[in-house]
């Protein structure tokens, strides 16, 4: 990505895009994700038909993360340089519109890689990246859908989820709802009424402000959910602690 923003090298029109998806486990401070700095700077800058480049793309799976560097103190990762941070909000944000290209994507995968530092405005804006993607991107062909770890609205999760009504396979890991919100009960009334072909749904580790299990489930399950076939469209009775 550092190479495309500097040289301007064209990008080849391509079907699938996968970058540190599964190749490992996602914890906190783990190195396995790409730069949302360094990302976005290579998506802004002046590359022709760069968005021409990503309409064919069936499948979009990324990592991102805070542009940090670190040193080993103790057998502990000490951020050193965090000076990736700096950047404009506004700049990060708004080259994110070259994704708004993915008209025809059928698989979205999506995660953050946390790092425990304090939440600045920049460190903030950049971790809440996906309310920018709810509300300028549309995947109306989307059919698998993976979110770990990612932080938003609960406006930005009910627009996204409007808008792929074609979802079968649903996967969220880790979520965390930012600002005011009435929880995830919206979220699961549209999969149960919306989405016709649901096969697949898997939640964990979906956090409201006093946490949440699901007195429906089996025992062993009241915390996560992993329904297929029809059951999947059952109706997710959520339950505060």
């Amino acid at each position: 990505m550092s190479a495309i923003e500097r040289t301007g090298l064209p990008v080849q029109s391509l079907e699938s895009l996968d970058v540190f998806a599964e190749g490992y486990n996602h914890r906190r401070g783990s190195p396995c994700s790409i730069s949302f700095s360094e990302f976005t700077a290579a998506l802004s800058h002046s590359i022709p038909g760069l968005a021409i480049s990503f309409q064919q793309c069936r499948t979009f799976c990324l990592s991102l993360g805070h542009h940090i560097q670190i040193e080993i103190q103790g057998g502990k990762c000490i951020p050193v340089d965090t000076a990736g941070l700096q950047r404009s909000p506004s700049r990060d944000q708004s080259s994110l519109q070259p994704a708004a290209s993915l008209s025809h994507l059928e698989e979205l995968y999506l995660a953050w890689e946390y790092n425990d530092l304090e939440e600045t405005a920049g460190i903030l804006d950049q971790l809440l990246f996906f309310n920018h993607v709810a509300g300028a991107c549309i995947f109306p062909h989307l059919k698998r859908c993976t979110f770990i770890n990612l932080r938003m609205s609960e406006t930005a999760l009910m627009t996204f989820f409007r808008g792929v009504p074609r979802l079968t396979h649903l996967t969220m890991d880790h979520i965390f709802l930012r600002g005011e919100y009435t929880g995830y009960t919206g979220l699961f009334e549209l999969l149960s009424t919306t989405m016709l072909d649901l096969d697949c749904l898997r939640l964990r580790s979906l956090y409201s402000s006093s946490g949440m299990q699901y007195p429906d489930e089996l025992k062993q399950k009241r915390w996560d959910i992993h329904r297929t076939g029809a059951d999947a469209k059952r109706l997710v009775v959520a339950k505060a602690i």
